[in-house]
């Protein structure tokens, strides 16, 4: 849950999304933060906003041998830009963030006819998801969190803090309060 500009509280969605191997794997080095999608009225990308959830997939799942690869991870939606054209999308957003290792917008928009005619582009235009990943350590914290056990809570909100104060950067005051909190917590 989160709140909007009002102060309401809204639910975020969760949306499911699959992405050929090639682009998964970008995605889950961090190197593409962008997805194109035409936004078909009805359809799950129609109304994807900020905050909602991206369970973003690998349409093949995954190499059967190499267990340790994901097949999928999380992502939170940052922003939503709406372009007529695909052309106009890859402009504007750049092929580095959205298609890395396609050198120019015209190699790109050769990428997306793979999977989308230009009459439904004409018809309905792009979306550009902007999204950051949720590290996976991260995501467990906070579903664990959720237990019953106040022994549980408590080891792990030492937990979370441990992992805050290894995230943020040493210079910053931040920091060092969580490695102060993580000590005193130690003491009890």
């Amino acid at each position: 849950m989160m709140k909007n500009g009002r102060g309401r509280i809204i639910d975020r969605r969760v949306v499911e999304c699959s992405v050929a191997k090639t682009w998964f794997d970008e995605i889950a080095r961090g190197r593409k933060t962008i997805e194109g999608r035409i936004p078909k009225p009805g359809g799950k990308f129609a109304a994807i906003a900020p905050g909602d959830v991206l369970m973003i997939s690998d349409a093949t799942g995954g190499h059967p041998h190499h267990k340790s690869s994901p097949t999928r991870v999380k992502a939170v939606v940052v922003d939503v830009r709406t372009y007529a054209s695909f052309e106009g999308y890859l402009e504007s957003e750049g092929v580095r963030r959205t298609l890395p290792g396609i050198r120019s917008v015209r190699e790109g928009v050769a990428v997306y006819r793979e999977f989308y005619d230009q009459a439904l582009e004409r018809a309905h235009g792009v979306i550009a998801i902007e999204f950051e990943l949720v590290p996976a350590s991260h995501d467990r914290l906070l579903n664990d969190i959720q237990k019953d056990d106040d022994d549980t809570k408590a080891t792990l909100v030492r937990k979370t803090l441990v992992e805050l104060s290894k995230y943020i950067a040493k210079e910053l005051p931040i920091g060092e309060i969580c490695r102060k909190l993580v000590r005193m917590m130690d003491r009890k």
